[in-house]
């Protein structure tokens, strides 16, 4: 009888260290999980705030060079964080635009194209910071940046 004992004795402190071992498995990994969708939440609003950023640079004189410069850094920026920001797997072609207007404002000789296409541009922003799933404005904006980069007005 005693044997029994002993044997269910070890068996209930196997069980109990395993649901012990389970509990807290489950405990770090809802943590992990709350952590990672802290991450991706905070990745959604620094690129949002690189967007408006974009967008307020585009509200400004063309003609003042540390706007432009603010343009050309917010629209590196938010292309970096582009592939990272949960906005991408429902607008695809985000980063893409991103890195085409990036081409648009480093280069010298597409200067004077990006300031001309201010206005268009400053509208289509003002809708992609509401809405940057929004695929239809940043098909728009890509037309734009590509005309930009191949020379066109």
């Amino acid at each position: 009888m005693s044997t029994n004992r002993l044997s269910y004795g070890i068996l209930i402190g196997l069980f109990v260290i395993l649901a012990c071992y389970s509990v807290f498995t489950v405990i770090s990994n809802g943590a992990s999980g709350e952590k990672a969708s802290e991450q991706k939440n905070e990745i959604d609003r620094t690129f949002v705030y690189y967007l408006t950023t974009i967008h307020e640079s585009l509200e400004r004189d063309a003609e003042d060079p540390s706007s432009y410069r603010m343009l050309i850094a917010s629209v590196g920026a938010a292309a970096g964080l582009s592939h990272l920001a949960t906005y991408e797997r429902e607008n695809d072609g985000l980063d893409l635009m991103l890195a085409s207007l990036q081409a648009a404002v480093v280069n010298d000789e597409h200067t004077e194209q990006v300031k001309y296409s201010y206005g268009q541009l400053r509208e289509l922003f003002a809708k992609l910071v509401a809405n940057p799933s929004d695929v239809d404005v940043t098909a728009k904006i890509g037309a734009i940046c590509d005309r930009i980069n191949a020379g066109g007005n």
